[in-house]
């Protein structure tokens, strides 16, 4: 049987990593697929690595990419004409960033399959506070 997973702490708020240089400013409409309210959710991705990057350096390549990749560092909002369609509001805002700490080293992740249990959501990722998705930042990163 396998070690419960920790649950991750965060000593510091989540903060929002900009675009490093200024991005054009518009709005980019989502496609019809792309409207379908059924289809509308973020997805939740874990990757693993055993190789530790200074966050710093993580920080700054975000705030690097977010510059050709601007969109991301916008805000869905309603359309003007019509409110049941999506936007992107490429206002560079920016991503959000977590940094979160566990007592739990990639090996013992990775050795005892926790990441089996769908539990793993929950205990690791950051839960953003928000009255509905328009609120949440189209990237969001946790560390």
């Amino acid at each position: 049987m396998s070690n419960p997973l920790p649950v991750c702490v965060y000593k510091s708020q989540p903060i929002l990593i900009c675009p490093e240089k200024p991005t054009p400013k518009c709005l980019l409409y989502l496609s019809n697929i792309d409207n379908l309210r059924h289809l509308r959710y973020y997805f939740e991705l874990l990757f693993v690595y055993r190789k530790s990057i200074p966050i710093e350096d993580l920080k700054s390549s975000l705030s690097k990419v977010l510059f050709h990749y601007y969109p991301l560092a916008g805000r869905f909002r309603n359309c003007a004409e019509d409110k049941d369609r999506l936007e992107v509001d490429c206002n560079g805002k920016g991503a959000l960033f977590a940094e979160g700490f566990m007592d739990f080293n990639v090996d013992a992740f990775l050795k005892d399959n926790i990441w089996l249990n769908m539990g793993w959501k929950d205990r690791l990722l950051f839960k953003v506070d928000a009255q509905s998705d328009l609120e949440i930042p189209p990237l969001m990163i946790q560390v």
